[in-house]
């Protein structure tokens, strides 16, 4: 009769709500899941493809092309340890509004950088700094790049041991792109890529030494 119904009705409420549990429980799962195996898989790629060169030009090259846009629509990689030679940079485009448009990658000597992006890059010291739009619009638009969709910035450290190798910038739309799994992507990306570029740093400083150790033997 009715009680019979209502006892029944009433008895599946706790048992449907542990079913919605426990489906929300196992979707967190499996997304927590492919986001660590694609951060895996990214880092992985991302080794391989800075490990493979001791050029100085082909590394710095390589590390923009993963941040874009994996992670950011514009980057800059920025190596300033003395031991490269001339400091340098690479920035890496991609338009935000257009994913499918070609990237640009431009190689610029320290001195034609623009003081506000400098300024920018040396932010990352000791530790990763956020940079708010007026100060990215200012740099950008000394770069020649106008991108009214990026309003956010962030400059991470490469750093291998205590040594300070350089800076890499990314750029974001929003205050919200902190919140995302890309955000610590970044950091790992970043400890990732301080070794390579160590390795670099370390041959050109044996090129450098190698015709006195010659001329000395």
């Amino acid at each position: 009769g009715f009680f019979a119904s209502f006892y029944h009705l009433t008895g599946q409420i706790p048992h449907e709500a542990d079913r919605r549990a426990a489906v929300q429980a196992a979707e967190a799962a499996r997304r927590v899941a492919e986001e660590r195996d694609r951060r895996s898989a990214f880092l992985a790629k991302a080794s391989q493809a800075l490990s493979g060169s001791l050029d100085v030009e082909v590394a710095v090259r390589r590390c923009a092309e993963l941040l874009v846009p994996e992670i950011s629509p514009l980057a800059v990689v920025y190596l300033s340890d003395p031991d490269f030679g001339a400091l340098d940079a690479c920035m890496a485009l991609r338009h935000a509004g257009n994913p499918q448009a070609p990237m640009r990658t431009s190689w610029r000597p320290d001195d034609a950088l623009p003081p506000a992006l400098l300024g920018l890059l040396h932010r990352s010291t000791p530790a990763r700094q956020r940079i708010g739009e007026d100060d990215l619009r200012q740099a950008l638009s000394d770069l020649g790049v106008h991108e009214p969709a990026l309003c956010w910035a962030m400059a991470v450290p490469l750093v291998a041991g205590e040594r300070l190798l350089g800076t890499i910038l990314v750029t974001a739309a929003s205050a919200e792109f902190w919140a995302t799994p890309a955000a610590p992507l970044l950091d790992e990306l970043a400890a990732c890529a301080a070794t390579p570029f160590q390795n670099v740093r370390l041959y050109r400083v044996l090129q450098r030494e190698m015709p006195e150790r010659v001329a000395a033997q």
